[in-house]
């Protein structure tokens, strides 16, 4: 806006978003060289949470989710933490206090993340409840490897899953973690189709080699 001697004049801007972009090729090529941290058992689902084991994160949704999975008991899933952080001791205690069917993996080079994570199936998207974030670079981490998500931000990730089919959203009131997880580990062929939904998106709407093309067009537009 400009001030002027009239008082406040407002001007009107073009305004574009542009997605944050995946890198295909990097994580293609992770996939066939990184190292998995998963033994893996066919016969088994692989539940995921990749990243910090930090503080922005709602954890306890995720192990009283198992805790509630142990005692109804479910036991064709196995949920890995892919990560380190501030809450990595808290949650090995759960773990162990709980005997609930998980690991935390510790740190990992981007290439073995990435590898450990294709290996999954579901991937848990939650932060703490009210939090402020709409979109993060995690979920782009789940859709590039072809992850089923369970989300609870609000905005354009939620908006994003409901979509394209890619998982399902949660909250802390009504619909539980603990009732999509459940429903999804009860119907293989639904998770399947939702696996590669995320990888068709991931692809098609979101390799920024594609999707960055958008600034580049939008600023010779605007300074046209």
């Amino acid at each position: 806006c400009l001030l002027g001697q009239k008082g406040i004049q407002m001007h009107k801007e073009k305004v574009e978003y542009v997605n944050l972009g995946i890198d295909i090729d990097l994580v293609e090529k992770s996939t066939l060289e990184g190292k998995s941290l998963i033994n893996k058992k066919n016969d088994l689902i692989y539940v995921c949470y990749g990243g910090s084991l930090g503080c922005s994160y709602d954890f306890d949704v995720i192990l009283d989710t198992l805790k509630l999975l142990k005692k109804n008991n479910y036991t064709n899933f196995h949920f890995v933490f892919i990560g380190d952080g501030d809450k990595k001791e808290y949650i090995e205690k759960q773990i162990k206090e709980f005997d609930l069917s998980a690991t935390i993996t510790g740190r990992l080079s981007y290439c073995d993340f990435i590898k450990t994570l294709s290996e999954c199936d579901i991937g848990i998207n939650s932060f703490l409840k009210d939090t402020e974030v709409v979109y993060s670079y995690k979920f782009n981490d789940y859709l590039s490897v072809g992850l089923a998500v369970l989300n609870n931000l609000k905005g354009e990730t939620s908006d994003l899953i409901d979509k394209y089919n890619l998982g399902f959203n949660f909250d802390h009131e009504e619909n539980k973690l603990f009732d999509s997880l459940k429903y999804l580990l009860e119907n293989r062929e639904l998770l399947k189709e939702m696996k590669q939904n995320s990888i068709n998106l991931a692809k098609d709407l979101l390799d920024y080699k594609q999707e960055y093309k958008k600034y580049i067009n939008f600023i010779k537009e605007t300074n046209a």
